[in-house]
């Protein structure tokens, strides 16, 4: 969180060093599979959606996400954030 030049407070993503982007693999074989996958997708979507602030770095961690989905194997039909934003995931 800090204070943009026009003194708005904006928030951005920080994560530590060590944060290696490794989520519930999707072709796991987990209890309650698909409804836990949807729900990571959707959880990360959400996160980015009500915590960030400037849409520069909204698109940015959009991009992260997607990249971080795809090597956690997730088919991108799941992910596109057009279809969790209507509902569809």
């Amino acid at each position: 969180m800090y204070r943009d030049t026009d003194g708005r407070v904006t928030t951005s993503v920080n994560m530590k060093p060590k944060h290696s982007d490794q989520y519930l693999v999707y072709d796991s074989h987990h209890a309650h599979d698909q409804l836990v996958k949807r729900g990571v997708v959707k959880c990360l979507h959400d996160w980015t959606k009500r915590l960030l602030t400037k849409p520069s770095v909204i698109v940015g961690e959009k991009k992260h996400l997607s990249s971080v989905l795809v090597s956690n194997r997730y088919p991108p039909l799941l992910y596109s954030f057009n279809n969790i934003a209507r509902g569809i995931v």
